[in-house]
């Protein structure tokens, strides 16, 4: 906040977890990236306009760009 022109700031959590593929049960470590939905950190629209789906327990937003490993 002390850098001028910044209007606000965020928490962003950041950390990695083993996830196995569901079908071909390969395992394989992600990046995985948290934050307060109630004061959003990123300024993306993709992002942005899913909020509601991710406050559901259990539930991410995944990229489907990703590495092919995780499709």
């Amino acid at each position: 906040m002390d850098v001028p022109r910044v209007e606000s700031a965020e928490t962003v959590y950041t950390g990695s977890l083993d996830w196995r593929n569901p079908i071909t049960r390969e395992k394989n470590s992600m990046m995985v990236i948290g934050f307060n939905l109630e004061q959003p950190a990123f300024n993306l629209l993709e992002i942005n306009r899913q909020l509601d789906k991710i406050k559901i327990p259990n539930t991410v937003l995944f990229d489907r760009v990703s590495r092919g490993e995780y499709k």
